[in-house]
């Protein structure tokens, strides 16, 4: 839907889906999508909540990546 319709409406989406808060792959959806809209503090956190939920050892070394790129950025 990102790609079709672009980031804005596929965040809609995907913040309008209940019950997911408890996966960690919910928050990177919505962290990638949150830095394509230029909403980087929100990506932040919701790549911080993502973190929080231990992803596996390569996953959350990607996530951490990810993170720090904004704070650099």
């Amino acid at each position: 839907m990102a790609e079709a319709e672009g980031p804005d409406v596929a965040l809609a989406i995907v913040d309008g889906i209940d019950g997911l808060d408890r996966f960690h792959r919910y928050h990177v959806v919505r962290a990638e999508l949150l830095r394509r809209v230029d909403r980087t503090d929100e990506a932040r956190t919701a790549y911080g909540v993502a973190l929080a939920l231990e992803p596996s050892g390569p996953e959350a070394r990607h996530l951490a990546r990810r993170l720090a790129e904004l704070a650099d950025g």
